[in-house]
């Protein structure tokens, strides 16, 4: 007997044991899979049977079921496979190309599916339908499968797996767009940013006794996120050098719950959630990175922002890639920041329509849990500063205090909860009012320790201090290299941060129906936020020989090894803020005949507070809406999203808008043929007021003098202006001329053609001025019964109307030729 003859034995036999529902996913996927391949009897052969459930196995297959020798598994079963491949050319960008599509040459498992139903469910005890569907297998960036199995009134199974890669090298992303006239110039010609991932997630969701007064529901979800990037986040260093950050991170979410459903109309449901987060990223120097030298011959990363020019450089004369041992650089760096959190969370919901003309329902949630960093190690060896006299340094050691490095500890406390009831008063008149409470709070310390062994240059580094290398008076020459103003050695600091956000908002609602085809709705929204914002940071900072009365220890008592430890006073700063809002909502809905709906629903803010630059303080919203019906194979619909907000105070003169404009015609007159058309025109647009450094300010650039804000203020004012005004095309036509023949093909497109102020004056617009298009034609042939033949071909051009700047060219086009046969059975 075959494996699908087997598996399909096993669930239908009452005499057979059946396996653990515990099982691996996987295990279980692949038992379907081979499901999909191996069985042998089609649908096909199923209808065209017709005998009767009571007729014995001998006149033939019982029921249109499954005849596997002498039984009878009373089963109709539809599958169908696709087997095919791609064949892709490509021009211009391999990395615009592999961010926007990713497509590549190779065979694939297009899909595939299953579907088994029963036809007797007393004789097919273990389930009653089964349904299994995967496509993208082989090599596209995207695969999913799906199950779903179900047993009547016993269970209800559902699974899912999802894979795809999560590619982005846009070589604008975080560039630094090196000066045509540094010395060296080391253009970064791809984004230092680059992405390279794989998220792989998977659930499972078991339902009991689905129909019944109690159901029991468990679940499973896992997702892993892990892959190659590139980044350039070093704190220790003013050079930015790439680093090589390889993500790892994953979820385990488990949840319990009931549902009760104790009269008609009226269910509450109770559920646990248990989520575990892990993320385990490190990061590295780059090698590529270190394409200087010393001297000596040592590796060096001047890092990512070289600025230098002819008047200042960092190379020794006579060399192209010997740095200058004075200048900024970085040998060597990593960094590890394992973090884990464990969150709890229990969540209390009703729905209720039991009592007449009234409908209500509500939720409680709530979570409590912690996240902390363990084993905390960061690394840093280079030089960022010309002088030892200020924060100069050679070798930084960063890491956790107490067991295990600990670095960091976060408990959250989640509350939320809503309530909402819609009463129909009269035949005319409806009023809805939902409440919504949602708070949290987050108790934060950290308490980093830093041990700085200081130098004179990339190549000299003093040694750290002991008793033994540095005795009294302090003069040898293995003691550190400090003078006056030299940081400390070594500093530990505890840093309390405590934040926390309460939203009430209470909304509530009347529907007026003076006629059957009118509804006018007004009402009225209140919101109040609560935040409270603290930090305080305490220092212990100790200063070692030569020296060690310096920085804060100066004129301070030293320890009687010679050193000084000094722990200034602190105090919280502490910022709390309370914004309240005040909604103005109505709505118009108009059925002006069977086949005409217009909804008109607008939004009115007003706040007496904003909490970031780009909050606002006033806003408008307006949704239009219209669907028109001439005939039943015919359909237009339309529709206006306009958005205003302003935040215009002093120093920020926050302006936004979101316009969007679509229309939308499906036109299918028979089954021979049919159209779909759609446009939309999308215009975003902000402006604030922004603080800047720049070595070539704009023209008529403002003084950055704010009042009260003085340390770290950039020189120059400016006004960070966006403006998006997209343009979005599609066309798709399907025709069939004849049962066995279909044709399909269209065009999806998209063009902008926006601005942006421009602070580089190497920057360039990139995708804000830009077009994308994608054609695409199909053709499939039916050439037997359960057999097609299936060819398509799709073209991805994008292309940009700006110069293409100090980096690589991102225009690429390519085509995908795809050629598959499907077989169902």
């Amino acid at each position: 007997m075959k494996i699908a003859q087997k598996l399909i034995a096993l669930t239908a036999s009452r005499d057979s044991v059946a396996l653990p529902l515990a099982g691996h996913l996987l295990l279980l996927l692949a038992l379907l899979l081979a499901l999909l391949i191996t069985l042998p009897v089609t649908a096909q052969e199923a209808v065209e049977k017709k005998v009767l459930p009571s007729e014995s196995a001998a006149s033939g297959a019982a029921g249109g079921g499954i005849a596997t020798g002498e039984k009878e598994h009373h089963y109709v079963l539809h599958q169908s496979v696709e087997l095919g491949g791609h064949i892709v050319t490509t021009e211009g960008s391999p990395a615009t190309w592999a961010t926007l599509v990713n497509l590549r040459s190779g065979p694939r498992l297009l899909a595939g599916s299953l579907m088994a139903h029963s036809i007797d469910r007393k004789k097919t005890p273990f389930f009653d339908e089964l349904n299994l569907n995967a496509t993208g297998f082989g090599g596209d960036p995207y695969a999913i499968s799906t199950l779903r199995v179900f047993k009547g009134r016993a269970y209800d199974l559902q699974a899912n797996f999802r894979r795809n890669r999560q590619y982005f090298n846009y070589n604008l992303f975080a560039n630094s767009l090196i000066p045509a006239n540094a010395v060296p110039y080391v253009p970064i010609l791809d984004s230092p940013h680059l992405f390279n991932t794989v998220r792989k997630s998977g659930d499972m969701n078991l339902t009991l006794l689905p129909l019944s007064k109690v159901s029991i529901r468990v679940g499973y979800w896992r997702t892993v996120n892990e892959g190659p990037s590139f980044s350039s986040n070093v704190s220790k260093s003013n050079t930015n050098p790439l680093l090589d950050q390889w993500w790892r991170y994953s979820n385990d979410i488990y949840n319990g719950g009931l549902d009760w459903k104790p009269v008609k109309g009226t269910i509450l449901s109770y559920d646990q959630f248990f989520t575990s987060y892990k993320q385990d990223t490190t990061w590295n120097i780059d090698p590529s990175n270190l394409q200087f030298q010393l001297q000596d011959g040592t590796p060096v990363s001047q890092g990512l922002n070289i600025f230098t020019t002819a008047d200042n450089t960092c190379l020794v004369p006579g060399t192209d890639n010997t740095v200058i041992a004075k200048c900024n650089g970085t040998l060597d760096y990593h960094r590890y920041a394992p973090v884990r959190t464990l969150l709890p969370s229990e969540q209390l919901r009703f729905a209720s329509a039991s009592v007449p003309h009234l409908n209500m329902n509500g939720r409680f949630l709530y979570s409590g849990g912690q996240g902390s960093i363990d084993h905390y190690n960061e690394y840093y060896s280079g030089w960022s500063d010309k002088s030892i006299n200020t924060t100069g340094r050679n070798i930084v050691r960063y890491t956790g205090v107490g067991a295990n490095s600990h670095l960091a500890t976060l408990p959250r406390v989640d509350v939320a909860g809503d309530f909402g009831i819609t009463a129909q008063l009269s035949r005319k008149w409806e009023a809805s009012n939902i409440f919504d409470f949602r708070s949290f709070r987050q108790n934060g310390h950290t308490t980093p320790h830093q041990e700085t062994q200081f130098g004179t240059s990339l190549a000299d580094t003093s040694n750290f201090w002991t008793p033994g290398l540095c005795p009294p008076p302090y003069t040898a020459d293995t003691c550190p290299l400090h003078t006056p103003k030299t940081a400390a050695d070594i500093t530990t600091t505890f840093r309390h941060r405590y934040f926390s956000q309460t939203v009430r908002t209470d909304s509530s609602v009347i529907a007026y129906s003076p006629i059957q085809k009118l509804t006018v709705s007004w009402g009225y929204r209140w919101r109040e936020r609560y935040i409270i914002n603290s930090l305080q940071n305490t220092t212990t900072s100790t200063f070692t020989p030569p020296f060690a009365n310096r920085g804060a220890c100066a004129n301070q008592p030293l320890n009687s090894d010679g050193t000084c430890t000094v722990t200034p006073d602190s105090e919280p700063d502490t910022d709390t803020n309370e914004i309240h809002e005040h909604w103005g909502l109505g709505g118009v809905s108009v059925r002006a005949s069977q086949q005409l709906n217009i909804k008109l629903n607008v939004e009115a803010m007003s706040a007496d507070e904003a909490y970031t630059r780009i909050s606002p303080r006033h806003l408008q919203h307006y949704i239009l809406r219209t669907f028109y019906n001439p005939q039943p194979w015919m359909h237009f619909s339309g529709a206006i999203n306009w958005l205003e907000q302003r935040d215009n105070v002093e120093y920020v003169h926050h302006l936004a808008h979101t316009r969007d404009f679509s229309l939308g015609a499906m036109i299918e007159p028979s089954d021979k043929w049919s159209l779909d058309v759609n446009y939309a025109y999308d215009n975003d647009y902000s402006r604030t007021d922004i603080c800047y450094y720049a070595s070539s300010p704009l023209p008529g650039a403002g003084a950055c003098a704010i009042p009260g804000y003085v340390d770290n203020m950039q020189p120059y004012l400016g006004n960070s202006t966006y403006h998006y005004p997209g343009h979005f095309a599609s066309v798709n036509f399907v025709f069939t001329p004849k049962r066995k023949l279909r044709f399909a093909g269209g065009l999806q497109a998209a063009a902008s053609n926006g601005n942006a102020e421009v602070l580089n004056d190497r920057q360039v617009m990139g995708s804000l001025q830009s077009n994308y298009q994608m054609p695409f034609g199909e053709a499939v042939v039916n050439i037997a019964e359960g057999w097609a033949w299936k060819a398509g071909w799709n073209y991805y051009g994008y292309g940009e109307g700006s110069a293409v700047g100090p980096t690589l060219p991102r225009d690429a086009h390519g085509n995908v030729i795809t050629a598959s046969v499907k077989h169902w059975f």
